[in-house]
């Protein structure tokens, strides 16, 4: 029996059906195998790393949802209102500063970042008690001056709260 011995690819390396070899891997039991991938991959993952440093908008407010999502599943919160239910607005209701997304490249919480906000907390977050509004203005609660105060007081009024 002629058995032919297949040289171990290098990295770069393409099959006969156009996959790319990415090097080597291990599987759970310890064995060791080959990755390859097609052209789409890196395609594919260069688009998910751009989207996630911030450079679509939507994209990023995907991310954020879907993490209040987990944190309430967490927490027993109820949650059912959809990724398309919600207004995601340019300016805060509350304050009418411009709310800043995070796009290209901020990061981390600042005053005026998004945050998704439920009108009645003991409903969770169901169709029609959702808002967005400035982490500034969600945490309102804490410290305000009374004219911040009184902003927030409209817009609790103007919203039947």
């Amino acid at each position: 029996m002629n058995a032919q011995l297949r040289p171990d690819p290098k990295l770069g390396d393409r099959r006969e059906d156009g996959r790319l070899f990415r090097g080597y891997g291990r599987s759970r039991n310890g064995n060791r195998y080959e990755r390859w991938i097609d052209d789409g991959y890196l395609a594919r993952q260069r688009e998910y790393h751009r989207r996630k440093r911030g450079e679509d908008e939507q994209f990023r407010n995907l991310r954020r949802f879907c993490g209040r999502r987990s944190s309430a599943k967490k927490d027993g919160i109820e949650f059912t209102v959809t990724f398309d239910q919600i207004t995601w607005p340019e300016f805060c209701p509350v304050f009418g500063e411009r709310i800043d997304y995070g796009l290209k490249g901020h990061t981390g919480s600042r005053r005026n970042s998004p945050s998704l906000d439920r009108l009645d907390p003991k409903k969770g977050y169901v169709p029609g008690n959702v808002v967005v509004i400035s982490q500034r203005a969600n945490a309102a609660k804490q410290n305000l001056n009374s004219s911040e105060m009184r902003m927030l007081y409209d817009w609790m009024v103007r919203h039947g709260l």
